[in-house]
């Protein structure tokens, strides 16, 4: 964990395993809430308060990837409601290099209901996202795996066309466009 480390709000007193505060530090194996202030892109976004988070395991188009990045924006802003809120499970390593939590985001899965969707399965099912493995955050991989082989079957969302032609990954160090 680097020193850029924030202090990320708790939202209504909930952080497993801790007693309830005003704010925390993120640990290994940890949770927490937030509230969704705004979705940055189709893996990244905002609580209430500025910490910024990156979804674990999973990588979506860049916005530059047109249109497949605002795709895919879209898609985790539906399931990322401004003003909902979740919960951020953190696995080994809980910040990456550019100050951003990193986390398995769960919702509710309906209004009221005790069930939980889990983001960044959901992306990946929907077509949305690739499975992007770097260790040692590896807790839910092969539930992600799993989820990418059906979306690339059904060829669900992006994978009905050519968005992952040129992945993500592949996209940033500039080997296709």
């Amino acid at each position: 964990m680097g020193a850029a480390l924030g202090v990320l709000a708790l939202v209504g007193g909930e952080l497993a395993g801790q007693e309830p505060t005003d704010s925390f530090l993120p640990r290994p194996g940890g949770s927490a809430s937030c509230i969704v202030e705004r979705v940055i892109d189709g893996d990244t976004f905002a609580c209430v308060g500025g910490e910024r988070v990156r979804l674990l395991v999973i990588d979506t188009p860049e916005l530059a990837q047109r249109p497949f990045g605002s795709a895919a924006r879209e898609e985790a802003a539906r399931l990322l409601p401004v003003g909902g809120r979740v919960r951020l499970d953190f696995d080994v390593e809980v910040q990456d290099r550019f100050g951003r939590l990193l986390a398995y985001v769960w919702r509710s899965a309906a209004q009221g209901s005790t069930d939980s969707l889990m983001i960044n399965r959901e992306l990946v099912r929907r077509g949305m996202a690739v499975v992007a493995v770097y260790p040692p955050n590896v807790r839910h991989v092969a539930l992600l795996r799993a989820a990418a082989d059906s979306a690339r079957a059904e060829r669900a969302g992006l994978w009905s066309g050519s968005a992952f032609a040129c992945e993500p990954a592949d996209y940033r160090a500039g080997r296709c466009r």
